[in-house]
């Protein structure tokens, strides 16, 4: 992943400014990607249940007690989801359980796409919602839930 400077206004062209190991950041596009990464994220989160959640109550006690003997602990990850048209039951999982464990999910949808998904949204475990307009705009689930809803 490249993360670039863009000059286009200044009269120049896009300038590599720095280049990101694929481990800071990945970005998914293309189905068989979006599918691999899902397994890797779901494996991970699995993974941590049992390793984390097994000697301590969340990650922020597992880091700590890995402190204790000077090992590292868990680091944590942010998996941003944009587009997306369904929650099949593994995500919902992962919404719920993922945060004891480091991994939080951050969701932009347009006002339609949470529409399409207002029977299906688990607003009491969705930690980060940004309604898609010009600019990403972070909502609270009591403002999502408003706009799924329409007036009252």
């Amino acid at each position: 992943c490249n993360f670039v400077l863009d000059y286009k206004y200044n009269g120049g062209d896009l300038t590599q400014f720095v280049t990101a190991p694929e481990r800071i950041v990945k970005i998914c596009y293309s189905e068989e990607d979006l599918t691999k990464q899902s397994e890797f994220i779901n494996n991970e989160i699995r993974a941590r249940t049992n390793n984390i959640l097994g000697s301590c109550e969340s990650i922020e006690e597992f880091n700590a007690l890995m402190a204790k003997y000077d090992s590292a602990g868990e680091y944590y990850v942010v998996v941003h989801i944009f587009g997306c048209t369904a929650l099949p039951q593994q995500l919902l999982n992962n919404i719920r359980n993922g945060p004891r464990v480091g991994y939080f999910f951050k969701f932009y949808w347009t006002v339609e796409e949470m529409q399409n998904l207002k029977d299906v949204l688990p607003l009491d475990a969705m930690l980060e919602f940004y309604e898609v307009t010009d600019n990403p705009v972070p909502r609270m689930p009591a403002v999502v839930r408003r706009l799924v809803e329409g007036p009252t």
